[in-house]
């Protein structure tokens, strides 16, 4: 009995083993495939002239989630930003934060980084 307990224990640990291992190898193949460099130049393709990036941070796991802020100096060029972003084959599950018209527009852009795509 102790000894099939111990059998089963070690099938687990060897099965967690090799998630976890596949997990990393996704994780590093993601890592090359969307180096900083690569989301940055997507963002930066999607901005119209009149508007910025403030901030980033991508969190590499299962897929590229990005978190940037993106600021604005009239409504007009924000509305282009957004349709620009909404149509680019780069990014996909697109979460506008709130909006601040203090003066420049500035929002919140939660995505996740497809890549390869030309916006």
């Amino acid at each position: 009995e102790q000894i099939d307990a111990d059998e089963t224990r070690l099938r687990e640990m060897k099965q967690g083993a090799r998630e976890m291992s596949s997990t990393l190898a996704m994780r590093i193949a993601l890592t090359q495939d969307a180096p900083p460099e690569r989301v940055l130049a997507a963002i930066e393709n999607i901005l119209p002239a009149g508007a910025r990036l403030d901030g980033i941070t991508l969190q590499y796991g299962d897929a590229l989630a990005v978190t940037f802020m993106v600021v604005a100096r009239r409504p007009e060029i924000y509305d282009v930003f957004l349709e620009r972003m909404e149509s680019s084959s780069s990014f996909t599950d697109l979460s506008f934060g709130a909006e601040s018209r203090d003066g420049e527009i500035r929002v919140s852009i939660d995505a996740a980084y497809l890549g390869g795509g030309r916006s």
